[in-house]
């Protein structure tokens, strides 16, 4: 009897031992993130736009040396009505400038976000800076929102610089491009909402690509590069009117 009762103890303490233990917790699965992008690409005569590249632009010749502009969006009403009015709280700035050679001018600029999986059946932006942030200034924003880069805000205006459309032309044909074009938009009026429709998916693990071109000859259209060489005085309205309008057409969806 003496041998039994060590055996039946070491036997209840080993099952005392397994009924404490934690049961393991299972390990989660990890939840692929969903990106949906918007690729933009600069062309000219139906061609991706490189910077500083010669063109030809009415018989004289033409370079493009800086193109840029803002965008402004919510992610949450991507697929809403945008009014001139909203505060849409994301705005990112699109900049072709660094694309000087034709590998980069095809491949574009991209905005890339993350997003919730969700079928949409449109697609909504506006080209400038909303009217309560263009009240702001730039040290009234956190880096690296761009809204900081003071560079892109006028004090004249009171407003940011929602595009700048800048290069020179040789208006003699001499082989020298003396003279600048700065064509600079900006002020609430010339605020731009554009509204595209699309069926597509954004999924788990997927990113999502949806393309856009913007004609460059559609955007000076109406604008005599020639004669109007400057747009970012006050009397210059008109012109920026023309160019920021001119988005409308200018800038498709694929």
């Amino acid at each position: 009897m003496k041998k039994v009762l060590p055996i039946l103890l070491a036997i209840a303490i080993v099952s005392l031992s397994a009924g404490c233990e934690k049961t393991p917790t299972p390990t989660p699965i990890p939840v692929e993130p969903s990106y949906f992008a918007m690729n933009f690409k600069a062309m000219y005569a139906n061609k991706p736009l490189v910077i500083n590249q010669v063109y030809d632009y009415n018989g004289k010749k033409v370079r493009f040396t800086r193109l840029q502009f803002f965008i402004a969006y919510d992610l949450g009403t991507f697929s809403s009505p945008i009014a001139v009015s909203d505060n849409l709280p994301n705005t990112t700035i699109l900049k072709f400038t660094n694309l000087t050679d034709s590998a980069s001018a095809a491949g574009g600029v991209d905005v890339e976000l993350a997003l919730v999986p969700k079928s949409w059946t449109g697609l909504n932006f506006a080209i400038g800076v909303p009217k309560i942030q263009n009240a702001k200034l730039p040290k009234d924003f956190i880096f690296p929102d761009p809204l900081t880069d003071g560079s892109n805000f006028w004090d004249a205006w009171q407003s940011y610089i929602f595009s700048k459309f800048e290069g020179s032309i040789d208006k003699d044909g001499d082989g020298v491009f003396e003279t600048g074009i700065t064509l600079h938009t900006g002020g609430n009026e010339v605020f731009t909402p554009l509204k595209f429709t699309k069926n597509y998916t954004v999924a788990n693990g997927v990113k999502t690509t949806i393309n856009f071109e913007l004609s460059v000859n559609e955007l000076i259209k109406g604008i005599d590069l020639t004669t109007v060489n400057s747009s970012h005085q006050v009397g210059d309205a008109a012109t920026m009117k023309i160019m920021m309008g001119n988005f409308s057409t200018a800038l498709t969806m694929k």
